[in-house]
Parts: structure tokens; C-alpha cells; sequence
């Protein structure tokens, strides 16, 4: 259902609606009264009989007009009461401010239970609850108990806090940022991130959207709808609760390191939204762009100070960002209007001396100049700076669409004139060029989509079922190391050489077969660490020293952990010299699964060489994913290491993307390591928990 009447009602009930100071329903009747002339306002309260010199009725059901939008603002235990009444009286859209649901344990969740069971059956779309409400402000609509108005912009803000929304509506008063939506969704009972970004898909007045997220619901849908819409409209989200709190509780290391931070970076890469870590990034992507122009990557800094200048180069260079080199004919240009000492590089540095005038100049050679697409201005306030004529002379100053000037005002009182100024004109400006740069780093992110590409890959599912229901069938979770390998073998992920032992004498059996040294692991489902009870012996030669290390590690697997059930002790060749890799995933709770790629072996937790993917993912993703990894250098082969076939790669991850959305009984799983060498993938030791 479109969610147009929600935020362009022609009729508004307030539930709740109060003529007493400081109480809620007091401030959305006071936010709302001055549209009076053009909604039609029904304040609701069971004992008043005036509000705000406005009729007051005693329940929806008493208003015999069609109303458009009920706002909620009551206790919490009647809520479900009087969603039954909205409901009868036909009521398609609400706004529930009342807090006391899930957020206080079991009896709030019964409630939101009966409240969601009558949205459902009745069609209604539901904001909140526990929210602050929202605005329309190039409308003057305030659906909100905010203490102010948001100003009008074309930026929408989607956010999950009140809190933070009543910051931001002080903050953007200073800084003469509006907004096209202030939104506040609270626990988003029904209406969600996506739908809110959908709807703003074919909003006109919105040019950017900005997203404080504490959780996701409907994550599929999520990624759907915003690789599209944001192709259309930067979306940027700072994204909260990223905490690797219970990554510890998991039993392999894509659980230990795949906690919520990684799994929403992967998320927000893949569907072209630009992660944004705090606060003060949230403040810059909504200044920078206030300005509503196009924001180019090609860059010249103009300086009235040596220092900032190379201090502003050096975050540019640090984020990989180069500053134009400036061609002879513009520095000629230049030449014409500055002094024989500027910088003739850019940084211009126009020197400390520049009056407005100078500074003038110099902006107009780079508006001039097609090789120049954004400026950055950086003022100090020096002995000749007259900052408020600088301000005047940029808002002056006709700037087209395609050039885009951004400024840091670098000093205190003598420059608050002019950043007033600027603020008003719509010109982002800066105390910082460290808050300058890296704006410009997140307006010019790219946020380009994966490309596409068909691969096909074929599992072997009977195997992989014969394998889980044997597993089961023993009530077991954790898969030996022989029935991991032999499960991910039949699903595409690599290649297995293992032979198993249950007595010594088999043991040197196996190893008389053989003159290459073997490795001898134990083999059994409650061990998942081999290494840390004395369950691995290396580089056995021959039957009398497979029969030693066959009793070593039984002595000692024994010894360290007695109730292990003990299947033998797997016995394989050593593996070859190539790259040791990592591949799994873990299921986040709010993401679901989430693949891991990185360097392997016994440092994987020391170096972290990891990167995720969250399915459903694109080819491109997959590269791009391999491409940031250190390890990428290796596989591409390095200082005579043999690479690895990038190609084969790939298909195994997509394996393992089928594996784990057609088997949901695996709960995790890793191979570590799995090396590769040219084609071959060889599992060395794997990992597999089932639900």
C-alpha cells in the first residue's frame, strides 16, 4: 500500500491529543495546529471536550469524516484497544509515539503481538512504535513531539532514534541544513527502511538519503531495494549496535571474527551505500549535500596558507585522492592574477597576504577550467583576510551545476560571520580540513553496482543429505573432520586425500603404502581445535613412526579431554607448498548467512586478512571481495610463489553460496586451510556445526 497519504494527509486524529504543558500529546497538537487551514486536525482525548480551540472526541469511531492518518500518543496496555477502533473506523495509515513494547520484555511484546495482528488484517501501515514521528517540512507538516520544525532541504533522514533526531534538529538549525523527510521509525513494527526508501525512489524533493540503523528487518528486500534506488540517490547509513559481543560464543573462526560490524560492511559494498562510522559523518553527508549540486572528484584546493594546504593533501592522498595537476595554460592563468610567489601547483596558495579580491580571482581561473570539477577553499583568518567579503563574493559568485565549491573556515570568532554566510547560501563549509576532506571522500564514494555473470555450479545433494541425516541419526552437531571434508567435497569446495585409522596397526598399514610424509590428525566430533589438545603430528615417514604418532595423539587427546568420543585418527599426505587460504560462514542473527575469504593457516586470527560476503551476491562482488584481501597478490602469484586460478575461486564461493541457502541445517562452517595452487583446492581441514 503507497504510503503517499501517510505523509500528504488531508485529515489527522490525535489520539492522545492533551492541553497540558510538557505532555506529549500537547506537543504534536501544538506541532500541528499550523496547518489548521489546510488538514483537517480531530484531537482525541476520552476527557476533553475542546483542545487547542479544536472540538475533542471522545474515539475515532465519533469522527464522521474520513480521516487519513491517526496518531497514537497513550499508554502502551490500551494501544491494541484502540487500534481495534482505528480499525473500524476505516483507518488506513498510524503513527504509534507510545513506547512500552518489546523494548520491556514479555508483556510489551504480547502487546505489539495484538497490535501487528490487527495492522495485518485490517491493511493498516504502521510507523513506530516508540518513535518520534516525522516531518514533511517543505510541506509544514510536523507529525512529531520534536521541540522545533525541521527546515525544508532535499535531504531525507530515516532514523531508528528520537534521541538522535532531536540532536540533529538543533545541529541543523545552526547549520542551516532542511530536510525533504525527518523521519523517526522507532521499532518498525511494519513500515521499514525499505519501504521508506522506495517511497522516496520517485520523490522529487529528495536528492540524498541518510540512515541512522540499529537493525534490519527483511534483509533480502533491503538489498534489493536499495541497489536500485541508490543508483538513483546516494544513500548513506551509520549503522549502530556493531558490537562482536557473542562472536566469542561461536565454535569456529568464521564465528570468532564474522561479527555484526563485517557483516553489514560487506552488506552496505555490495548494495552501494556508503558506510558512514559517526556521528560527525552523519552531520558532514548532510552538509555536504545541502548544497544540491554535482559533486566531481577532480579537485583543486585553494589555500591562503602553505599549512593547510599540505595537511589537506596528505588526508587526500591517505583516502588515495590526487589533486589535479594543473597544465601549463592554467598556470599561466594564474600567473595573471597572482602574486610571483604562489605555489604554481595546486595547493594554490594564493599566500597569507590574499585579500578577497585575490581570492576571487583564483576561484574564477578553477570555475573556468574544465579539468577542475570541485574546489576546496581553506581560509585563515590573517592580517589581510576579510572573511565575510570572501562569503559575500562565493554566494555572488554564479557557479554552474556541474562545479562545486566547498570551504574550511579554519579559526574561531573572526570567522563566524562568514560561516553564517555560507550556511545560509547553502555552501558547505568546514572548521576542519580534515571534516572538509572527508565529506568530499563520502560525496564522491563510488557506489557503483557489481557487475554480473552467470556461473554455474553442480553439488552433489544426496551425498551432502546422507551425510547430515547420519549425523543427525548419531544426535550429533559437529561433523568429524572426515565427514566435514567429504560434505564439502560433495558440494564443489575442493579436494580431499585422507585415509583413516582406528588402531596403530592401521596406521602403519597406511603409511608402509606410501614414501611421501604424511600428517596424522584425530578424528572426532567434539574436538573442533586439534592443535590445542596434541591432535596434530607432522612429517611422519614411514610405518614406525605412523605407529608412534598414532599413539601420541591418542595418549594425549585422552589425557586433555576425556569425554571426546574418538572416530580414529585421519592420516593424509603433507599438503603441497601453495596458499593457504580460509574460506566459511557463520549466520548473523540479523543477516543471516555470511561468507568469510581470506589467508589461512594458524595465523588467520593474528593477521585477519579476512573479507565477507553476504548472499545474495554478484560476480563482481566476489572479485572485489578477493581483490581487497592481501592474499589477492598471492593468488595473482608473487616473487615466483605459483598463483592460483582467481576463476576457480570464484565458483567454489558460489558453491558454497548454494551450499548454504539449500542446506539450512548448517549452522557454520570452515575450511582452514584450503590451499591452492594453480587449479587445485585442497581441503587440508574443515569445520561443520549443523543447527
Amino acid at each position: 500500500m503507497s504510503l503517499k497519504k501517510l505523509f500528504n494527509p488531508k485529515s489527522i486524529a490525535i489520539i492522545g491529543a492533551s492541553n497540558e504543558k510538557r505532555s506529549v500529546g500537547k506537543a504534536l497538537m501544538d506541532n500541528i495546529m499550523p496547518l489548521k487551514d489546510k488538514v483537517l486536525i480531530y484531537p482525541v482525548n476520552i476527557k476533553r471536550k475542546n483542545i487547542s480551540g479544536l472540538k475533542a472526541y471522545k474515539s475515532v469511531l465519533d469522527i464522521d469524516k474520513k480521516v487519513d492518518l491517526a496518531v497514537v500518543a497513550i499508554r502502551a496496555s490500551i494501544v491494541p484497544v484502540i487500534m481495534q477502533e482505528i480499525a473500524q473506523a476505516g483507518i488506513k495509515n498510524v503513527v504509534i509515539i507510545s513506547a512500552g513494547f518489546s523494548e520491556v520484555g514479555k508483556e510489551g511484546e504480547v502487546l505489539l503481538e495484538k497490535v501487528k495482528k490487527i495492522a495485518i488484517e485490517n491493511n493498516i501501515r504502521i510507523m513506530g512504535p516508540n518513535c518520534l514521528g516525522f516531518m514533511v517540512p517543505c510541506l509544514n507538516l510536523n507529525v512529531s513531539f520534536a521541540s522545533r520544525s525541521a527546515g525544508c532541504g532535499n535531504v531525507a533522514l530515516i532514523s531508528q532514534s528520537g534521541a538522535l533526531c532531536t540532536s540533529l534538529l538543533d545541529w541543523s538549525e545552526k547549520n542551516d541544513i532542511g530536510f525533504s523527510k525527518f523521519i523517526s521509525i522507532g521499532s518498525m513494527i511494519d513500515i521499514n527502511f525499505s519501504d521508506l526508501i522506495e517511497f522516496l525512489e520517485n520523490d522529487s524533493s529528495t536528492k540524498a538519503i541518510v540512515l541512522y540503523m540499529e537493525s534490519l528487518s527483511n534483509k533480502d528486500k533491503f538489498m534489493e531495494v536499495v541497489k536500485r534506488v541508490g543508483q538513483k540517490k546516494p544513500i548513506f547509513v551509520l549503522k549502530s549496535g556493531r558490537s562482536k559481543a557473542g562472536a566469542s560464543a561461536a565454535k569456529s573462526h568464521t564465528g570468532s571474527l564474522a561479527g555484526n560490524a563485517e557483516a553489514f560492511d560487506a552488506l552496505f559494498k555490495q548494495c552501494g551505500v556508503t558506510s558512514l562510522d559517526s556521528i560527525e559523518d552523519l552531520f558532514n553527508s548532510l552538509i555536504i549535500h545541502a548544497s544540491q549540486k554535482e559533486i566531481g572528484k577532480k579537485l583543486a584546493v585553494i589555500t591562503n596558507a602553505g599549512g593547510p594546504g599540505v595537511i589537506t593533501t596528505d588526508l587526500l592522498a591517505a583516502k588515495g585522492v590526487s589533486l589535479v595537476t594543473l597544465k601549463k595554460e592554467i598556470i599561466n592563468k594564474f600567473n595573471q592574477v597572482l602574486p610571483a610567489t604562489w605555489s604554481h601547483a595546486n595547493p594554490i596558495d594564493v599566500i597569507g597576504d590574499a585579500d578577497p579580491e585575490r581570492i576571487k580571482k583564483a576561484i574564477d581561473v578553477c570555475l573556468a577550467e574544465k579539468s577542475i570539477e570541485s574546489i576546496l577553499l581553506l581560509i585563515t583568518p590573517q592580517a589581510m583576510t576579510n572573511a565575510k567579503k570572501i562569503a559575500e563574493d562565493i554566494v555572488a559568485t554564479k557557479i554552474s551545476k556541474n562545479k562545486f565549491i566547498f570551504v574550511s573556515l579554519i579559526g574561531g570568532t573572526d570567522l563566524e560571520e562568514a560561516k553564517k554566510i555560507l550556511r545560509k547560501a547553502k555552501i558547505p563549509v568546514f572548521d576542519t580540513p580534515r571534516e572538509a576532506v572527508d565529506s568530499f571522500i563520502l560525496a564522491t564514494n563510488d557506489i557503483s553496482l557489481a557487475k554480473k555473470k552467470d556461473i554455474r555450479v553442480r553439488l552433489k545433494k544426496k551425498k551432502i543429505q546422507e551425510i547430515i541425516d547420519k549425523v543427525r541419526a548419531d544426535k550429533r552437531k559437529n561433523l568429524n573432520e572426515l565427514e566435514a571434508k567429504e560434505l564439502l567435497s560433495a558440494a564443489g569446495l575442493g579436494l580431499v586425500n585422507s585415509s583413516i585409522a582406528r588402531s596403530a596397526k592401521e596406521a602403519g598399514v597406511i603409511a608402509s603404502k606410501t614414501r611421501e610424509k604424511l600428517a596424522m590428525k584425530i578424528l572426532s566430533p567434539d574436538i573442533l581445535h586439534k592443535t590445542d589438545v596434541g591432535g596434530v603430528v607432522l612429517n611422519i615417514a614411514g610405518k614406525n613412526e605412523a605407529i608412534g604418532a598414532y599413539n601420541k595423539i591418542i595418549r594425549s587427546v585422552r589425557a586433555k579431554k576425556k569425554k571426546a568420543k574418538i572416530d580414529g585418527v585421519i592420516i593424509e599426505p603433507m599438503s603441497k607448498k601453495g596458499i593457504e587460504l580460509i574460506l566459511g560462514f557463520s549466520l548473523d542473527p540479523v543477516l543471516g548467512p555470511v561468507i568469510m575469504l581470506g589467508r589461512g593457516g594458524v595465523e588467520v586470527e593474528l593477521y585477519k586478512d579476512v573479507t565477507f560476503l553476504v548472499p545474495p551476491f554478484e560476480y563482481g562482488d566476489v572479485e572485489r571481495a578477493i581483490g581487497i584481501t592481501k592474499a589477492y597478490k598471492l593468488l595473482k602469484g608473487y616473487r615466483g610463489i605459483e598463483g592460483a586460478d582467481i576463476e576457480k575461486l570464484i565458483q567454489i564461493i558460489y558453491s558454497l553460496e548454494i551450499l548454504v541457502k539449500e542446506f539450512h541445517e548448517i549452522k557454520e562452517l570452515d575450511i582452514n586451510p584450503l590451499v591452492a595452487k594453480g587449479r587445485e583446492f585442497l581441503i587440508i581441514d574443515a569445520k561443520v556445526v549443523l543447527e
